[in-house]
């Protein structure tokens, strides 16, 4: 009888980061939880297509300040 076999996930693939993102003439700031970037992208896409190009992408880095202090 063979040993049963186990099935391992590559869980670094699956680690959702939060990517932010402003629209000044909305007053929005808003999260999205997404695998990478270009997934960030389409999320926002879908939720604020009428605003994409004001949409202002967020370096948590260097606009800590923005994301945390509103």
């Amino acid at each position: 009888m063979a040993p049963p076999t186990v099935e391992l996930r590559n869980t670094s693939a699956m680690t959702k980061r939060s990517y932010y993102f402003y629209i000044e003439s909305a007053s929005v700031r808003e999260c999205i939880r997404a695998e990478n970037f270009q997934q960030a992208k389409a999320k926002a896409f879908d939720g604020w297509i009428q605003y994409w190009d004001e949409i202002r992408w967020l370096n948590p880095d260097k606009d800590n300040h923005l994301i945390t202090n509103g």
